[in-house]
């Protein structure tokens, strides 16, 4: 983990660190950020969410876009696998696949390669169900071409990292109109009866690592295929 450089990429090693890789053959990480940080906090739970906080903005920084709602994630390096993390942060970028893993990259991260509508369109997160169905746990397709009845739009703030934890009924009610703000606008500026809005919130544990947003999502009956960005008033059955 010595001699590191932001665009680096990167492989678990045997030992639970890192090993260099090379960037046009596969690879788990790539290095968004090398963030200078020698007074982190004593207290292991505050250093966690000081750590995570930061990697998640310096990593949208880097992919130009926002985690979550794509399959873009942040990550800390740990503590264990960085002999200088007394000093650094340092901040690595994966994808997620389908199932939920590291999926592993093939080619390098970088703003020039997200802005091609394909492939943001590929790497936004899209759900089999409904994310307002009630006992239904929506499972991640492989990518927003396959069918599917929900598709993230946009992560919106719900408080600020170390803010208490609000619960959940206050959480649902601050994210409720900011995700119908954000349904309108993606959709083209139209509401419609057919696309209904959806979000999912955060437990306790995840807001208390810094994830103080709600992923906001559109959701559709019957499955649908590609994205829903800038639908406007044409027939959903086109997207069939």
């Amino acid at each position: 983990m010595r001699g590191l450089k932001v665009g680096q990429c990167l492989d678990d090693d045997q030992v639970g660190g890192f090993q260099a890789s090379d960037c046009t053959m596969g690879h788990t990480y790539e290095v968004a950020a090398i963030v200078p940080n020698a007074k982190q906090p004593s207290d292991l739970k505050e250093r966690n969410r000081v750590r995570n906080t930061t990697c998640i903005t310096q990593v949208e920084k880097y992919i130009g876009g926002q985690t979550e709602v794509t399959s873009r994630r942040s990550i800390a390096a740990s503590v264990s696998s960085d002999p200088e993390a007394d000093q650094r942060i340092v901040c690595l970028t994966f994808p997620m696949n389908a199932a939920g893993d590291s999926a592993g990259m093939t080619a390098k991260v970088a703003k020039d390669v997200l802005r091609d509508p394909k492939r943001l369109l590929r790497g936004r997160v899209c759900l089999d169900k409904r994310t307002f169905d009630k006992g239904q746990t929506g499972e991640t397709v492989p990518t927003c071409e396959d069918p599917h009845r929900a598709e993230a739009i946009a992560k919106v703030p719900l408080g600020k990292p170390g803010d208490r934890y609000p619960g959940i009924k206050e959480l649902e009610k601050r994210a409720r109109p900011l995700c119908t703000t954000a349904m309108k606008s993606y959709l083209g500026g139209v509401t419609r009866k057919d696309i209904e809005g959806g979000f999912s919130t955060r437990t306790q544990a995840q807001w208390d690592l810094g994830y103080v947003t709600a992923i906001c999502f559109v959701n559709t009956a019957e499955p649908v295929r590609g994205s829903l960005e800038g639908i406007g008033n044409k027939p959903l059955a086109d997207y069939r």
